[in-house]
C-alpha cells in the first residue's frame, strides 16, 4: 500500500489523487506494480483495473490487492467498449516525465460577446490520444476529456465557479486579440503601480479580475490571479499565473507566439500548459 510520504514524493501520483473521486470507477494502462491503484483502492474506495504488459508486475500488483491482468496497453481499451470507465490513468507506471505531454490545438474565439472554444489533442497514451474540449459559451464554462474521444475522463459545465475560471481564462488570453483589452464592454483597468495594473472584466453575472504585469516595451509579459481550481472535486482558489513571450507583428497588432501557463499552490509550481502560436487569422465586423 502507498503511504502518505510515498505520494509525496511521487508528485504524478499526487496529481491523480487530486483528481479522482471516492468511489470513481478507474482503469490504469500501464499499471506497473500497482501500487497507485492499491493507494486510490484503500483511499478513495475505487473501483480499479490495472492493466500491464509485465507478467512480473502483474504479480506484484496482484499481490497488493489490485485487479490487474497481463495486457498491451495499446490494445487495453478494446476489452471496454460500453464505456464503464469513469477515470483513466494514462501516466507510465515508471512515473510522470520532466515535460509536458506533446498535444495540437486549435481554438475560435468571439470576443463581444466573449466567446471560446477549445479543441486539443494530448499525446498522453500511445496511439491513443485525449480530446479534450474546454470552453465558454453563454456565459458558460464547461471542460471535457475524453480518451480516444469516447472514455470519459472530465466532464465538468455549468457551475459559477467554472464560468469565473473559464472567463479569467478568456481575459488572460486576450493579448491574442486586443482590442478585447480597451476599457468598455464591461472591461476597466485600474493601476497597481508603474509597472503592474488590474484588468476586471464582466459578462452577465460572472465578474474577474487578472493582476497584469507589463514589459519595457508596454507588451504584457505576466498574468496572474487566484483561480478556480478542481482538488478532489471540489473547486478551489488557487494561485495561478501565465507569461507571454515572443511578440510579433500580425494583421497590424503586436501579439504574443509563445507563452506558458502553472498553478502555483503552497507546494510550488505546478507548471501545465506551454504553447506556441502557430497561425491566427482574424474576421472584422
Amino acid at each position: 500500500m502507498t503511504s502518505s510520504a510515498s505520494l509525496e514524493a511521487r508528485p504524478d501520483f499526487k496529481v491523480i489523487a487530486e483528481i479522482i473521486q471516492p468511489g470513481t470507477r478507474v482503469l490504469d494502462l500501464g499499471c506497473g506494480e500497482g501500487e497507485l491503484l492499491a493507494w486510490l483502492v484503500a483511499d478513495k474506495k475505487v473501483m480499479a483495473r490495472g492493466v500491464e504488459i509485465e507478467a512480473t508486475n502483474v504479480r506484484k500488483a496482484i499481490a497488493r490487492g489490485v485487479s490487474a491482468y497481463q495486457g498491451d496497453i495499446d490494445e487495453g481499451l478494446a476489452d471496454y467498449p460500453d464505456k464503464p470507465i469513469r477515470m483513466l490513468v494514462p501516466w507510465p507506471p515508471g512515473g510522470v516525465t520532466d515535460t509536458l505531454a506533446r498535444f495540437t490545438a486549435d481554438q475560435e474565439v468571439r470576443t463581444a460577446p466573449p466567446e471560446f472554444v477549445w479543441n486539443a489533442r494530448i499525446a498522453m497514451l500511445p496511439l491513443v490520444p485525449v480530446h479534450v474540449r474546454d470552453r465558454y459559451v453563454g456565459g458558460e464554462g464547461s471542460m471535457r476529456a475524453a480518451v480516444a474521444g469516447i472514455v470519459p475522463m472530465v466532464n465538468q459545465h455549468g457551475t459559477p465557479e467554472l464560468a469565473a475560471a473559464s472567463l479569467q481564462r478568456f481575459l488572460a488570453e486576450a493579448v491574442w486579440y486586443p482590442t478585447v483589452l480597451l476599457p468598455g464592454n464591461g472591461l476597466s483597468w485600474s493601476a497597481i503601480d508603474d509597472r503592474n495594473a488590474r484588468v476586471t472584466l464582466t459578462d452577465g453575472p460572472t465578474t474577474i479580475s487578472l493582476d497584469v504585469t507589463f514589459g519595457a516595451a508596454g507588451e504584457i509579459e505576466t498574468i496572474s490571479a487566484l483561480r478556480y481550481r478542481d482538488v478532489k472535486g471540489a473547486p478551489i482558489l488557487t494561485p495561478w499565473v501565465g507569461h507571454h513571450r515572443d511578440y510579433t507583428r500580425l494583421s497590424s497588432m503586436m501579439i504574443p507566439t509563445s507563452g506558458d501557463v502553472a498553478w502555483v499552490p503552497p507546494t510550488g509550481p505546478e507548471p501545465y500548459w506551454r504553447g506556441r502560436l502557430v497561425a491566427a487569422t482574424f474576421e472584422w465586423r
